[in-house]
């Protein structure tokens, strides 16, 4: 779990979705949980970066 604030995640998940980094991939309807994924931008942009 992140140890971050909600609204900041979304901040954050947005920027990354406007740049075509991450997409959100489904939700679970029970828990509340949605889901994300980096697309081949994002992964390439985190390669290329060393930050994985």
């Amino acid at each position: 779990m992140l140890q971050m604030e909600k609204g900041i995640v979304k901040y954050h998940l947005d920027q990354l979705k406007d740049k075509g980094f991450a997409t959100c991939t489904g939700g679970n309807y029970v828990s509340g949980q949605v889901y994300w994924a980096l697309t081949p931008a994002g992964r390439k942009y985190a390669v290329q970066q060393k930050l994985v």
